[in-house]
């Protein structure tokens, strides 16, 4: 295994055979040689009169979903010699550095193989183990640490980086876990971590990329909100990148969740909690990596997070007064009332969000806080304090989907 990176880092090319379904073999020619760009369309926008006007285009979609595609060790196989053979029916396709394939970066993130969007580039030194635990997490293999261990040739800080099979898979997922948040400062690593599906005795702040798929809903949904927001500052928050996340009709909902309080619990202050942020003094707040750390026997995490609320009842649905806003984009509204005055309407926190299993996990006594990053939206934890004093928080549930909205009703001589 440690000289298989070498072996195709130095052949001249590699020659990959799908077997005779796709393949046709014609003994009397040579299959044609076509560059890649030449053979396969990827435009997704392409017009029926352009595609006419074109000679037949090989569609890759239905070959990246061969098993073959799926083992992890392929990955190296094809992204570090200088060039890959792939032949379908009669035609070889070739595939090198040179390819202009490369660009069509979100046609490839939308197959079966989005490391594939690599092939040929040699190692890649502007990825991390983050960026390809998540392109590769529909690949599989025999042995569950070989989803990392396969990954570590590509990368640039692999030299620190060593395969070693005298650990579990467990102390394996965790250690990577670990490498990819704080080496790495990957927040991503929260979205997919475990959280309410795990074991008591394991770490609920890990994620279990090594035992099936981590793309499930939720990741996808959090996954699509970074990709979204990536690049935006906080005082365009609440207006552009919640807009590209569901649409205009977004402010629809809002303008109808208003309507909704001034019938329900009287006219108050409101405020999103994220839009109140861009009128803070400018200062940041502390860094969520300073000091952190995570504890080489026991997994604990210890990161820097600002305390938003403290859940003290199930969340409610609450019902938005023009329901086609909620059901068109999927969202579901909760009201959550924090305490407050003794008689009368009480301060509450309102929850939009697409994932409707949140009401099933959430219990009284569970904790919010936020984790502040500088190129990415807030992220919301819910953590629940352990079982007796002094055991650490496990968290349940994480998202940066989520829209916060405080609302403090009015009340005579009150401010």
């Amino acid at each position: 295994m440690a000289k298989m990176g070498s072996i195709y880092s130095n052949c001249r090319r590699v020659v990959v055979y799908l077997g005779n379904e796709i393949v046709t073999n014609t003994p009397s020619a040579y299959p044609v040689r076509r560059r890649i760009e030449d053979v396969v369309s990827f435009d997704s926008t392409t017009t029926e009169d352009e595609s006419e006007s074109r000679p037949a285009r090989i569609n890759l979609t239905p070959i990246l979903q061969r098993r073959y595609f799926s083992r992890i060790w392929v990955v190296q196989e094809l992204l570090l010699p200088p060039q890959v053979a792939i032949q379908v029916g009669d035609i070889e396709i070739k595939i090198d550095a040179a390819s202009s394939c490369f660009d069509a970066q979100q046609w490839w993130n939308g197959t079966p193989a989005p490391w594939m969007q690599h092939i040929s580039k040699g190692r890649i030194l502007d990825a991390n183990l983050t960026d390809l635990v998540e392109k590769t997490a529909a690949c599989g293999a025999s042995d569950s640490r070989d989803r990392v261990f396969a990954l570590l040739g590509l990368i640039s800080e692999s030299s620190f980086l060593k395969p070693d099979y005298s650990l579990s898979a467990s102390h394996v997922m965790i250690g990577v876990a670990a490498h990819c948040l704080l080496n790495e400062k990957s927040v991503n690593v929260l979205h997919w971590a475990a959280a309410a599906t795990t074991e008591e005795n394991y770490p609920s702040w890990v994620p279990q990329w090594l035992g099936s798929c981590i793309l499930d809903t939720q990741i996808k949904e959090n996954c699509q909100w970074m990709e979204e927001c990536i690049l935006l500052d906080w005082g365009q928050y609440q207006r552009e990148h919640l807009s590209k996340l569901w649409g205009n009709g977004l402010f629809d909902l809002l303008g109808s969740f208003a309507e909704s309080l001034g019938e329900e619990v009287g006219i108050g202050r409101v405020f999103y909690f994220i839009d109140h942020l861009s009128n803070l003094p400018n200062q940041d707040p502390i860094p969520w990596h300073r000091n952190a750390t995570v504890d080489a026997h026991a997994s604990v995490l210890s990161i820097n997070l600002t305390h938003l609320v403290t859940v003290t009842s199930r969340l409610q649905p609450f019902q938005v007064a023009e329901e086609k806003y909620t059901a068109d984009l999927a969202i579901k509204t909760y009201r959550l009332e924090f305490g407050g005055l003794s008689s009368g309407p009480v301060p509450a926190m309102y929850i939009f969000t697409q994932n409707h299993e949140i009401e099933k996990i959430l219990e009284p006594m569970d904790e919010i806080f936020v984790l502040f990053g500088r190129k990415s939206p807030p992220i919301y934890l819910f953590l629940r304090p352990g079982k007796t004093t002094g055991l650490p928080y496990r968290l349940v549930y994480c998202s940066s989907a989520l829209i916060i909205v405080f609302h403090s009703p009015y009340r005579e001589g009150v401010e």
